[in-house]
């Protein structure tokens, strides 16, 4: 049975999703209620399965608890870039559990995630470092051809944006409410013509700043990207620094390093059930050029959990929305953009993986494990 969520969950929700970092308190104070209160309703979303459920795991840092909350960080602060890549076409089901454990080997996968359609394909993220590009696209290309995959699409990104749901544009246990009231248009289509009518000189000031971590950084960075909430006294216990020190850390990171904190939720509960991952490039030659799209995608976000990535030419949006939003955003991106370079992927929610931030890949002072056989031949090896 679905968990019904009342007016105070809804609120107490809504504010836990905004910002995933807040105290019971901090919540407390927003939504008028007694911290206890929304301790015991949190809980209560936790033990139906509308939020995560604690989980104790083996990690390599040790036995670990995972919650319902995370921090998701940049990897341009710390000297990183993601490389997104879709292995097209993959032959058989033996070629697609050597390409997960191949995942699962390397050291700088971020994310990946299953695609069903005319054929299997699987997309991940690896977050390397810049200089091993050339050498990321040439191993994962002979990784592709080895196992028999069709093509291998890559766009690496370092300039990214994301937006959060609008849960007032949802109706609760049914579908996304995307369509606007006063002109029946749906609501991308009518952003568009809203961003048309008040377009403003657009001037992408974002810079993002070098962050040089020290090697407790980075261990606490693989823990806050197992618990955003890990107690304060159990970080001083491990790392054998006082709990000033580690709060220190900790700020420095989140301001330099850490994007936002993540609430995980069952999305199904409102609606949002599509997954969504489309590859584009963007064109000169129509209404909607490379930077007009940036511009509208950026001041006039969509109400939903989107991540846009793109460079000069080329851009990746992910997304979570109902069936029918996700067909209207590729509808309006294949008439805005390329129409023959748009790849729109549908990602099987059970089989996506996030992984933690891997400490490891950080020897210190913004350096990072680049040696051909750390990078190359040893994640190579799971597959022959």
């Amino acid at each position: 049975m679905k968990y019904i969520l009342d007016d105070k969950d809804r609120r107490i929700f809504n504010e836990f999703y905004l910002n995933p970092f807040q105290t019971y308190n901090g919540i407390g104070k927003i939504v008028k209620l007694a911290p206890a209160t929304v301790k015991l309703r949190i809980m209560n979303m936790k033990e139906h399965g509308f939020l995560r459920k604690d989980q104790q795991i083996d990690d390599i840092l040790g036995k670990r608890i995972r919650s319902e909350v995370i921090a998701s960080y940049s990897p341009s602060s710390i000297g990183l870039i993601r490389m997104h890549v879709l292995f097209d076409r993959i032959p058989n089901v033996q070629s697609l559990d050597k390409l997960v454990a191949y995942c699962d080997e390397h050291p700088y996968t971020h994310y990946r995630g299953h695609i069903f359609k005319n054929s299997v394909n699987l997309y991940a993220q690896f977050d390397v470092p810049i200089d091993t590009l050339d050498l990321m696209r040439k191993t994962l290309n002979e990784v592709g051809s080895y196992l028999g995959v069709e093509n291998v699409k890559f766009v690496s990104c370092s300039n990214n944006f994301y937006s959060y749901p609008d849960f007032e544009k949802i109706d609760i246990g049914s579908s996304w409410n995307n369509q606007n009231e006063d002109t029946d248009d749906y609501y991308i289509n009518y952003m568009w013509n809203e961003f048309q009518s008040n377009k403003k000189p657009y001037n992408n000031g974002v810079t993002i700043k070098k962050y040089t971590m020290s090697n407790i950084d980075a261990k606490l960075l693989r823990e806050l990207s197992i618990n955003a909430k890990v107690p304060l006294q159990f970080l001083s216990d491990t790392y054998n620094l006082s709990k000033s020190v580690i709060s220190r850390y900790l700020t420095k990171l989140k301001q330099n390093v850490i994007q936002r904190g993540v609430l995980l939720y069952d999305e199904s509960f409102f609606g949002l059930n599509n997954l969504q991952v489309i590859f584009g490039k963007f064109s000169n030659h129509s209404k909607l050029n490379g930077k007009e799209l940036v511009q509208f995608f950026e001041s006039y976000k969509l109400p939903l959990l989107s991540n846009f990535y793109y460079d000069q030419d080329n851009f990746v949006l992910q997304t979570i929305a109902s069936p029918l939003i996700s067909t209207e955003i590729a509808k309006f991106l294949w008439q805005n953009t390329v129409p023959t370079e748009l790849n729109v992927n549908q990602l099987h929610v059970p089989n996506t993986l996030l992984y933690y931030f891997y400490h490891e890949n950080y020897i210190d002072r913004n350096t990072w494990n680049t040696d051909e056989d750390y990078i190359k031949h040893n994640p190579f090896n799971v597959i022959i």
